[in-house]
């Protein structure tokens, strides 16, 4: 006889358990290595502390179980129907009875309801990804429309580069026309009349968001910057400070002047220290944050049979019984004998 054969029914359904599980391990590894294999040059994660939101009673009320499991699915699907399947496990995984609904207050004045893990995992520890680049913002940062600001995007200063360009493109040869809004002179000194190609580095803020800004074609951060000689520089400089103080008088000034005359006083550093943050003026942070519950129901309780009794407790309670019947056959031979 096979050992196939000597084992029982629960033995063999705990074999083919085990394989699955093996199975779906193996799945989960291949797919992690295949994320990260297909996933673009991202910035290292950052040491950011969670967020310092904390937790009070917030003004409304929370959704409906069924319109948040409703809303919770809609956005699962959605997720799911622009991310590979290969990324699901990464950012549509499915929700588990463990999955914890909580309410979120952002400093833009909106109330959201996002869902964690588990209970024990507060919202404060998420991070969402950046609307404008492919990284993740700093924890407790989310886009928010009502967010976005209309004014300028803030330049920043740059403290982190990537290990290598996440982009390379080749531009084709500009037009003789002039563009940007530049005079025919202007544009002639500027205009590039052969194809060029710009390598694009993502780095990281000093505001802990990231950004994609461009290098020269081989560049690596360990060459450190290049800037304009003295006189060069200070030819610069003089011209930014006119055109600053005109567009100042003029009640005109932008971000984008003013950090172009730092970057003259600067020496044209190439590429560039600083950029301008679109994350900026597009997220909200979060302030405080409220526990609702889970978002799922428990499961049904099945009520489990009573315990078998043993032996004693069986004969004593069918003595019991067989006392009360006797007891009540003797008080009814009492009663037929009254009527005789």
């Amino acid at each position: 006889m096979s050992p196939r054969a000597k084992m029982s029914d629960a033995e063999r359904e705990a074999a083919r358990a085990a394989r699955r599980e093996a199975e779906l391990a193996a799945a989960r590894e291949a797919a992690r290595k295949k994320a990260t294999e297909d996933q673009p040059p991202y910035l290292s994660g950052t040491d950011d502390e969670p967020s310092a939101a904390v937790q009070r009673k917030l003004p409304g009320k929370a959704k409906v179980r069924a319109d948040a499991i409703r809303d919770a699915q809609e956005h699962l699907a959605a997720q799911r129907a622009r991310t590979k399947p290969v990324f699901w496990w990464l950012v549509a995984r499915d929700y588990t009875p463990e999955t914890f609904r909580w309410r979120t207050e952002w400093d833009c004045g909106c109330i959201h309801e996002v869902l964690t893990e588990r209970k024990d995992r507060l919202p404060t520890e998420l991070q969402w990804l950046d609307p404008v680049v492919p990284a993740r913002l700093p924890y407790g940062q989310f886009l928010c429309c009502k967010a976005t600001t209309a004014g300028e995007s803030p330049y920043r200063k740059i403290v982190g580069w990537a290990e290598v360009p996440h982009k390379v493109r080749t531009f084709p040869p500009d037009p003789p026309e002039p563009q940007h809004g530049l005079d025919p002179e202007s544009w002639a000194k500027v205009r590039r009349t052969e194809e060029h190609t710009v390598a694009y580095w993502m780095v990281r803020l000093e505001c802990g968001h990231a950004a994609s800004v461009p290098a020269r074609p081989g560049w690596r951060p360990a060459d450190g910057h290049v800037r304009k000689d003295e006189e060069e520089r200070q030819k610069t400089v003089a011209y930014w400070r006119d055109y600053v103080a005109y567009v100042e008088a003029e009640g005109k000034c932008s971000e984008w002047d003013r950090h172009h005359l730092a970057r003259a006083e600067d020496g044209c550093p190439e590429p560039d220290v600083a950029t301008d943050c679109r994350s900026c003026a597009a997220v909200s942070t979060m302030i405080a944050y409220e526990p609702i519950g889970l978002l799922l129901p428990p499961a049904p309780k099945s009520k489990a049979a009573p315990p078998k009794p043993s032996r004693e407790e069986a004969e004593r309670a069918l003595r019991r019984k067989l006392k009360l019947a006797e007891d009540e056959a003797a008080r009814l031979r009492a009663e037929l004998d009254g009527l005789a």
